[in-house]
């Protein structure tokens, strides 16, 4: 039996720049999770949805990203915000069940 012949595989450590949401593209997905809260009735929690808008605000004004969570108390919910400046990942606020809130 002769030895096997490896191949020589040529790597690219050239990067491709990261892609980034545009302030059009943010504020379109922003609006859309805002309409979709207040259809789903959370304009009510006037305090946490006043902190949601600082959040929003910061993240679209000044490319803040943030990753936390804001309870909305009496409703066993959590909201887990996660707002990314790269285009890998999306822009989400999902609600969590949290029976300690």
């Amino acid at each position: 039996m002769g030895k096997k012949k490896k191949e020589i595989v040529k790597s690219t450590n050239v990067k491709s720049p990261i892609a980034k949401y545009t302030i059009k593209e943010k504020l379109d997905q922003l609006i859309v999770l805002k309409t979709k809260l207040n259809e789903l009735g959370l304009d009510v929690y006037k305090d946490e949805m006043k902190d949601l808008g600082k959040i929003m605000n910061e993240y679209l004004k000044n490319d803040v990203e943030y990753y936390g969570k804001i309870p909305l108390p009496g409703s066993k919910r959590v909201m887990c915000i996660e707002f990314n400046n790269n285009k890998k990942s999306k822009i989400s606020i999902t609600l969590k069940y949290d029976k300690y809130v």
